[in-house]
């Protein structure tokens, strides 16, 4: 497919504007705000965000939770590698709904901007084993055929329990921070959860399928 001409390009951008200024509850200088899950900048009370109260307490939750989990340190920059540039983070916010489409979770996380990364600085290897399809189907023929029950787990938090061994550092809030454990969005994030999610089933006597 070709790309399209400059000129088609801002044809659709003035109609979209002109479409949007004809919508009398839409604020141009906010557009995220139309949306169930504003972006970091629109989220707050003074921008006017409706749900401004629950994303500032899912924020803080998570900031909790990372300071519980002591997910970084910071230091000064001058502790920094030479020519070691930190990465930067951004909020990210979604709505979680049930099994009914009802509202029932703001959740906020901050996202490390892990493109930024350089392969052999600040990250080495990122592969982590997933299931097979085919071992997720055995799986559930078995518990069908023997009667057993299948119980499905989420670990809340989960990257930010999981260390990391190689040196990230991101820049927030005017700070440098020194990654201690895997802040989402960091490309050895999956793989520092399997490492420890495994250890942990390790110690109660299970094994890793040969085939996944």
């Amino acid at each position: 497919m070709k790309p399209w001409p400059n000129n088609s390009r801002k044809r659709i951008r003035k109609l979209l504007i002109s479409d949007l200024k004809n919508h009398a509850s839409v604020n141009l200088l906010n557009v995220a705000d139309v949306s169930d899950e504003p972006d970091y900048k629109s989220s707050l009370r003074e921008n006017g965000c409706a749900d401004w109260k629950k994303w500032e307490d899912a924020r803080r939750e998570e900031l909790d939770a990372m300071d519980r989990f002591k997910v970084f340190e910071i230091v000064k920059r001058s502790t920094m590698r030479p020519g070691t540039k930190p990465l930067t983070a951004k909020w990210v916010h979604r709505v979680k709904t049930d099994e009914f489409n009802r509202r029932v979770r703001w959740k906020a996380r901050l996202v490390c901007r892990g493109f930024l990364q350089r392969e052999g600085i600040n990250y080495f290897q990122t592969y982590s084993p997933v299931i097979k399809l085919q071992s997720s189907r055995l799986l559930l023929q078995l518990a069908a055929i023997t009667g057993k029950k299948i119980w499905q787990l989420d670990v809340k938090q989960a990257f930010l329990q999981a260390k990391i061994e190689e040196d990230v550092y991101v820049r927030y809030n005017n700070k440098i921070y020194k990654l201690e454990k895997a802040l989402y969005g960091t490309k050895q994030a999956s793989r520092a959860w399997n490492k420890i999610i495994s250890e942990a089933f390790d110690a109660y006597g299970c094994y890793q399928c040969k085939y996944d």
